[in-house]
């Protein structure tokens, strides 16, 4: 049933494509497959579960975890699309137009923001070329399932593909906010934020070193 779905959310992708006057290639991945190398590191209070089926209408994610950050419960979900020949010159515009039609399957009917794209550190802190990240309030998608924040980050990387992280919650806390608004920069969000990288010897080794 899964692959069915993703062989639909295909044609649907296919289809909106010609809205942005481009030819997408990317292709969802799920348990895994198609050779897309993530290296994962993920923390003891990450506690993987497998989403039911009937949460992957718009959207499957390739791990899925629970965990509670500050005593505020939420989830973390892998989406992971390989990279099927995407024009090495152009692939901004490529990267974005396919986040953006997986953001509104996340979003449902609700609004959100475009994500904000960078290419310096943050974007070589996971071994890729491009890194993005928005927040949606209200999600009212199937895979969202009333949770009232969904915070969403891609990592793409050239030749390899992108990796979605999104963060399912009910509460800013668990994102490292503070009661008045303000920013908690030890708050466990960012204390188990490096879950994972494009994986390559090299940047292996950089991380052993300390680079990261």
């Amino acid at each position: 049933m899964k692959k069915i779905l993703l062989s639909f959310t295909v044609l649907c992708f296919t289809v909106l494509a010609f809205a942005y006057g481009l030819e997408l290639h990317f292709e969802p991945v799920s348990n895994g497959e198609k050779g897309i190398k993530i290296s994962y590191d993920i923390p003891e209070i990450f506690k993987e579960f497998t989403l039911d089926e009937q949460y992957q209408n718009e959207v499957s994610p390739d791990r899925s975890f629970k965990t509670k950050y500050n005593g505020r419960e939420g989830e973390v979900h892998f989406i992971l699309f390989a990279d099927t020949g995407v024009d090495d010159i152009d692939f901004r515009k490529e990267v974005s137009a396919w986040n953006s039609m997986i953001l509104r399957n996340i979003a449902g009917d609700s609004p959100f923001a475009p994500m904000r794209y960078f290419e310096g550190k943050e974007a070589a802190n996971l071994n890729s070329d491009y890194f993005g990240l928005t927040v949606i309030g209200s999600p009212d998608s199937s895979f969202a399932r009333g949770y009232k924040i969904a915070f969403v980050e891609s990592a793409y990387k050239l030749g390899e593909g992108i990796v979605m992280r999104v963060f399912l919650t009910n509460d800013m806390e668990f994102l490292g906010y503070q009661s008045d608004g303000t920013v908690n920069s030890k708050a466990d969000f960012f204390k188990y934020y490096g879950t994972h990288y494009f994986y390559d010897e090299e940047f292996e080794k950089s991380i052993k070193k300390g680079f990261n």
